[in-house]
C-alpha cells in the first residue's frame, strides 16, 4: 500500500497530455434514494434507488494553444461521451470510465464523462498567472488501473433467473485487481449460493481465466455463472468469488452477500 504523489500525476485525453492543468478532483458516486411514509409513522423512510456518477473539476494554468484543452473544448461544443479521459493519481495510476459498467440484466456498456463546463472560463490578475477550469459528468462509474492495483478483489454484481425456472440462477461477478498479477497467475471464478446466510454453498467453478489475456484486453472482467439450485421458489443468498488457481479454497476472495427472489 503506497501513498499518491500528486505532482507526478496529470490528465490524459487519448494520448494528448492536457498541459497546463495541475490540480483536478472527484466528487464520487452517491446513492439515489426515494423518501416514502406510512401512517402512524413519524419517520421517513428512504428506499434506495439508482446510482449516480459523480462531476470531475480540473483547473490549471490557461496556456494558449494547448492540444489539450482543444480537445476538452471540441467534446464539450459536440457533446462527446469521453471513454478515454484518464485521471491520474500519480506517475503510475490512474481513474478512467469503466469500460463494463454491469446492468441489472447481467448485460455491460462503457461508463463515459460528459464536458458540461468548456474551458473557455480565464481568470487573469496582473500579479499572477491565467488560469482556466473545466468540468464533467460521469454516467456510470470511474474505476482505478495501474501499477498499484494489486489486490485481488471480486464483486458480486447480481443474480438473474434467465430461463424462469425454479431450479436454475445465474451469478454475476466482476474481477478486479489483476492488473500487476504476473503472467500465469491464472484465476478461477466461483459462486455459492443459499436459504440462509451461513448456509451458502459453491455452486460452480468456472473455467480458467488467464491474467496474460485479460490484460490485453484492458478491461474489467464481467463473469456470469449458472448452476442448478435444487431446492425450489423462495429469496435466496450468494456472492461471487476469484481465486488463483494456485491457491487453496480457503483463499478464495468473496464479494458481498446480495439477496434474489427465485419465482
Amino acid at each position: 500500500m503506497t501513498r499518491s504523489i500528486g505532482y507526478k500525476g496529470k490528465i490524459l485525453k487519448g494520448i494528448t497530455n492536457i498541459l497546463g492543468m495541475a490540480e483536478w478532483s472527484y466528487s464520487g458516486e452517491t446513492r439515489n434514494t426515494e423518501p416514502s411514509n406510512l401512517f402512524n409513522y413519524q419517520y421517513m423512510i428512504q428506499t434506495p434507488t439508482t446510482i449516480e456518477g459523480g462531476e470531475i473539476a480540473v483547473s490549471g494554468d490557461f496556456l494558449i494553444g494547448d492540444p489539450g484543452l482543444a480537445l476538452i473544448e471540441e467534446a464539450f461544443h459536440l457533446g462527446t461521451e469521453l471513454t478515454d479521459l484518464k485521471l491520474y493519481v500519480d506517475a503510475d495510476n490512474y481513474f478512467i470510465p469503466d469500460p463494463n459498467t454491469v446492468l441489472f440484466d447481467g448485460t455491460s456498456q462503457p461508463s463515459h464523462v460528459i464536458i458540461t463546463k468548456s474551458p473557455t472560463s480565464v481568470k487573469q490578475a496582473a500579479s499572477g498567472i491565467a488560469r482556466t477550469e473545466f468540468s464533467a459528468k460521469v454516467s456510470g462509474r470511474l474505476i482505478l488501473q495501474g501499477a498499484d492495483t494489486s489486490t485481488l478483489i471480486c464483486e458480486t454484481v447480481g443474480a438473474c433467473d434467465f430461463d424462469n425456472s425454479d431450479s436454475d440462477i445465474t451469478i454475476i461477478g466482476r474481477v478486479g485487481g489483476y492488473q500487476s498479477l504476473v503472467t500465469g497467475s491464472d484465476l478461477h471464478v466461483v459462486a455459492q449460493a443459499g436459504k440462509t446466510v451461513n448456509g451458502l454453498v459453491t455452486l460452480a467453478l468456472s473455467e480458467v481465466l488467464t491474467v496474460s489475456e485479460l490484460l490485453a484486453d484492458n478491461k474489467s472482467p464481467v463473469f456470469s455463472l449458472t448452476s442448478d439450485l435444487n431446492e425450489g421458489y423462495g429469496t435466496y443468498f450468494f456472492r461471487a468469488g476469484v481465486k488463483r488457481v494456485s491457491m487453496t479454497g480457503s483463499d478464495i476472495v468473496y464479494g458481498g452477500i446480495q439477496t434474489v427472489v427465485m419465482q
